[in-house]
């Protein structure tokens, strides 16, 4: 350190000297290893005086005797680093003749002023001479001047700044950190006070501070005989946020008696005018300096600090304290509206129950002269959570700074807060944590929170970069909860915890207002049974849940989380969407597997299961109310069947029931909600019916697959002797199709489609009917058209093509082109069945139902006028019109060009022909359509007529998959000819 007395206190002292005195060089080494073999050797007047070698380290002090005016010098031995070495001389003052650095011989006279006397009360400095006796002492980073920028409202002021930034270090956060961690930046003016001889001392000043890119770069603290000192107001150390005039006031009388030391004090980084960031400057300035001494007691001082819960919850009893205050006889308290005082008022301690009411504490001492300023202290309280569902996803944070060392982060949600006693505080985020590998998902940016589950929904989370690694720990408390309302308490909550070096994360609960902690709280069963979760869980958001049915007499009950880092910054574990709700008349999320056990789960109002990942539930044989499945990944139901007592809403996601199955206990037709090809059971299902006209769903399928749904509908018509049916479906067994013996409206049904649907009551219906709608979503058959398919079934355990039977006798169908008999309504239907058994589609390979179609064909004749001759053949007609024939070049736009009369009913085989004079060149289609006598018609496949001029040779015959086939292939095809041409044709 170096003692600079500016130019402008030289003034005072010149001609005033001792005859001889102490002089002091001191060597300095930038890089702090010594000198390296240099050293100086210092002369007065020629002789020897003394030698600096600094062997090691980065100063070296050396004292010597000098008579004032006597000449010194230095003599100079080379090392090998002598770029690093510098130096100073101070006279018997303190004041520094010269410096300079190795190889400088030249110091200068020596000087042996008079110590400055020490200063009498009452004593004043205004600076207003543009001088001062006070000693002022800076070092390489700092500087001190008298100037009008110092000034309040006056000519000049001292005015206290940093110089360069360098052997700036951290930390600086607080007061005594600075002035610990950057001496080279400590200005200092100082002044001895003769003793007072009254016993009340009281210094005012005016002080001003301003700061450039933090308030943390500007310090000022006030020491007496170097002990740093409070004001009244009990602060001690300011930072730069002190950025207007004030008047500070401390009571000295402590140092009545004896002579004392007086010293202001700075650590300021930069300048002033440095940089235009902030207030252009570190600097504080000091102006209208007063000590006064009175006779007699005084009021007491403002007591000190008060300690105690500045967050309490409300109904806490809470104490509060301050330390005892210089001649006080008692003091007086004042809590919050509301609050309550419970221990007598006048002491240093007070014990109060809090109220729902923030407010402020206050304490003023007092004594026979009178009454001190008050202390105060702002309380927040916690309010007790009484309204259910409970949840919090953080939506209305402010987002706070990512410094990993930043603490003061304050909720705006009542009664979330950080804690004093960790390492570091909790604060809100979005859009993915600064740091990769860690946070939610897999990249520092655009990361969705859990809920909305957008990269600008907030969440909160524990910032893990340097300084915070290894285990630092991270304390949020949540608001306390009154649980007596509640029946099954239950809470859950979602985090990320993507960590590769050993984060944790524990949840615990208190039911004294956080004066004791229980253990860590398993979260995670049964996916973790360890209370403790350490593991990586992955990018994607988890949840946790907590069964609190045992704390539900409890009228306070608080959590705790607890986060503590791994041994590298991948630690950023985040919360979100934490929910405290009563299960037993509320829906829970569900985002892991999940197991019934006599827990919340099982007696839960509804669960929706909403996972990232594939879930399962273990059923154990218990039941649930009601569940929601909306996790796209799937769900598997495993050990045991399922049983729901309510609802089943299928939202999203298909649950596959294994050797397993649903059981719907509700016999009401709404107890299964939504189905689709995105959301049903794969697997096997049973409902509970009652005696009515409703249409219970089936929404089953036989894979996972949009193509694998395929829903059965009971259409029922007051059956009774029936409480609950089983229905599955399953690929159609393979059969016979020439042992098909079933007709329905006259037509021969000669197919069986590919799906085949099983119903099982518990009994057989001793009364009323049902009908059935079997759904053609994933279906194939030969002919799948509008008309040609309909229910069909077969008894249990049937394997034979033969037993299928349509019931045409005893059921009814729609009418043709109606809803149940078309590829656009999605589903065929047939009603009047009164048992239960094998169920499937038939159909007539393309045949409408009213007719019996043999045969369609055609052929182009080749005679002087080309012409197209048609040929059918009907087996039977009933109510049967006409018969049209169409024309079409493509297969969408169809023309009448033709038309035959049937009949109306016969039994008996007809063949009938029709001529087409004018076949256009190139393809033709030729259709054949039916109309009954009511108008209702129905059309057939279709067949194609080639006419060319030219003879055309047939290279090939091609299905629709590129196939090649034969001529007695079935289906469309595609006949292609050795010029490159092909005809699309339809072989039956």
């Amino acid at each position: 350190m170096r003692k600079i007395i500016l130019a402008f206190i030289l003034s005072l002292f010149v001609g005033i000297y001792f005859p001889q005195c102490t002089h002091t060089f001191t060597g300095y080494d930038s890089y702090g290893d010594g000198w390296n073999g240099a050293s100086a050797t210092i002369t007065v007047n020629g002789m020897i005086v003394g030698q600096c070698d600094l062997l090691s380290g980065s100063s070296e002090t050396v004292q010597f005797p000098a008579t004032d005016g006597d000449l010194i010098k230095l003599d100079w031995i080379s090392g090998s680093w002598d770029s690093e070495i510098s130096w100073d001389v101070k006279d018997g003052g303190g004041s520094i003749i010269s410096m300079g650095t190795w190889g400088t011989s030249a110091v200068g006279n020596a000087a042996c002023p008079l110590a400055t006397p020490c200063a009498a009360l009452d004593y004043s400095q205004d600076f207003e001479t543009g001088t001062t006796s006070m000693v002022a002492t800076t070092n390489s980073g700092s500087n001190i001047a008298v100037d009008a920028i110092g000034a309040n409202a006056s000519l000049y002021g001292a005015h206290m700044q940093g110089n360069t930034s360098s052997y700036w270090y951290n930390p600086y956060n607080s007061g005594p950190d600075a002035f610990s961690s950057s001496p080279n930046h400590i200005a200092q003016i100082s002044r001895e006070i003769c003793a007072p001889t009254k016993p009340n001392v009281t210094l005012t000043f005016d002080k001003k501070q301003t700061y450039t890119y933090n308030v943390t770069y500007s310090w000022f603290r006030v020491t007496i005989n170097g002990i740093p000192v409070a004001d009244v107001n009990g602060e001690t150390y300011f930072n730069g946020s002190n950025n207007t005039w004030k008047t500070m006031t401390y009571d000295l009388s402590l140092y009545a008696g004896s002579n004392f030391i007086l010293a202001f004090e700075t650590c300021n980084k930069y300048y002033t005018g440095s940089t235009s960031a902030g207030m252009g400057g570190d600097a504080s300035y000091i102006d209208n300096i007063s000590i006064i001494q009175t006779a007699g007691s005084p009021p007491p001082g403002t007591p000190g600090v008060i300690t105690g819960n500045t967050y309490p919850n409300s109904g806490e009893i809470v104490s509060y304290s301050i330390s005892p205050v210089t001649d006080a006889l008692d003091y007086t308290w004042t809590i919050p509206n509301g609050w309550m005082l419970v221990s007598p008022n006048g002491g240093l301690t007070i014990d109060v129950a809090t109220s729902d009411t923030d407010g402020n504490i206050s304490v003023i001492a007092n004594n026979a002269v009178g009454s001190s300023s008050a202390r105060i202290q702002s309380i927040t309280t916690a309010n007790s959570v009484t309204s259910y569902p409970y949840s919090t996803a953080f939506e209305n944070e402010s987002t706070d700074g990512t410094t990993a060392s930043m603490t003061g982060f304050t909720f705006s949600e009542n009664g979330w807060r950080n804690k004093t006693g960790d390492d570091g505080d909790w604060r809100t985020d979005v859009g993915g944590t600064g740091s990769s590998g860690t946070g939610p998902g897999t990249s520092t940016t655009g990361q969705s929170d859990h809920n909305p589950g957008t990269s600008s929904g907030k969440y909160i989370y524990m910032e893990s970069s340097s300084p915070m690694y290894p285990t630092k720990e991270f304390h949020l408390w949540s608001p306390p909860y009154d649980l007596t309302s509640l029946t099954t308490p239950t809470l859950t909550f979602w985090y990320s915890l993507q960590s590769l070096s050993g984060a944790s994360l524990a949840l615990q609960l208190s039911t004294d207002n956080g004066n004791t902690w229980s253990s860590d709280l398993p979260f995670m069963c049964p996916t973790i049974s360890n209370a403790l979760v350490s593991s990586n869980m992955g990018s994607t958001w988890r949840q946790g849940f907590v069964d609190l049915t045992a704390y539900n007499n409890l009228s306070n009950v608080m959590f705790r989380f607890l986060g503590t880092t791994g041994t590298s910054y991948d630690s950023d574990i985040c919360l979100d969407d934490i929910q405290l709700a009563d299960a037993a008349n509320s829906d829970i999320e569900v985002g892991e597997h999940l197991t019934l056990d006599g827990n919340n789960y099982s007696t839960a109002n509804g669960i929706i299961l909403s996972g990232t990942a594939a879930q399962n539930i273990n059923s154990g044989g218990y039941n649930l109310r009601n569940l929601t499945i909306n996790n796209p990944n799937g769900v598997t139901v495993t050990n045991n069947d399922l049983k729901i007592d309510g609802t089943l809403t299928l939202t999203s996601g298909v649950i596959t029931t294994g050797g397993n199955k649903i059981i719907i206990a509700d016999p009401s037709a709404s107890s299964i909600s939504n189905g689709s090809t995105t959301s049903f059971i794969n697997g096997n299902l049973r409902r509970e019916i009652g005696t009515n006209t409703d249409t219970y769903t089936f929404p089953i399928g036989n894979g996972t697959g949009a193509s694998k749904y395929h829903r059965v509908d009971m259409i029922n018509n007051n059956l009774s002797g029936v409480n609950h049916i089983d229905a599955t479906v399953g690929d159609m067994p393979a059969g016979n199709l020439s042992a098909l013996n079933m007709t329905q409206l006259g037509s021969d049904l000669v197919e069986v489609f590919d799906r085949q649907w099983q119903l099982t009551p518990n009994a057989q219906p001793s009364g009323g009917s049902y009908g059935i709608n079997l759904y053609l979503n994933g279906v194939s058959g030969m002919v799948v058209d509008d008309n040609n398919f309909t229910v069909i079934k077969r008894d249990d355990g049937s394997t034979s093509y033969g037993d299928w039977r349509t019931h045409e006798a005893t059921t009814s169908i729609p009418q043709s082109g109606e809803a149940g008999r078309t590829v656009a309504s999605g589903y065929g239907q047939k009603t009047g069945f009164t048992t239960f058994s094998l169920f499937g589609f038939g159909g007539s390979g393309g045949s409408p139902l009213p007719i019996d179609l043999v045969s369609f064909d055609g052929k182009l004749v080749l005679e002087l006028e080309p012409f197209v001759l048609l040929n059918w053949v009907v087996a039977s007609q009933i109510n049967n019109d006409y018969f049209s024939i169409e024309r079409s070049e493509n297969l969408e736009e169809w023309t009448q060009v033709g038309k035959v009369y049937g009949v109306g009913n016969t039994s008996t085989q007809m063949s009938y022909r029709w001529v087409d004079g004018n076949p256009r060149v190139g393809v033709s289609y030729y259709r054949l359509s039916q109309t009954d006598y009511d108008g209702r018609s129905e059309s057939f496949a279709p067949i194609a007529i080639t006419f060319t001029p030219e003879h055309k040779v047939l290279d090939k015959i091609v299905n629709y998959m590129g196939q090649e086939v034969n001529e007695y292939y079935k289906g469309m095809v595609l006949e292609v000819y050795t010029d490159g041409t092909y005809i699309k044709k339809y072989y039956e």
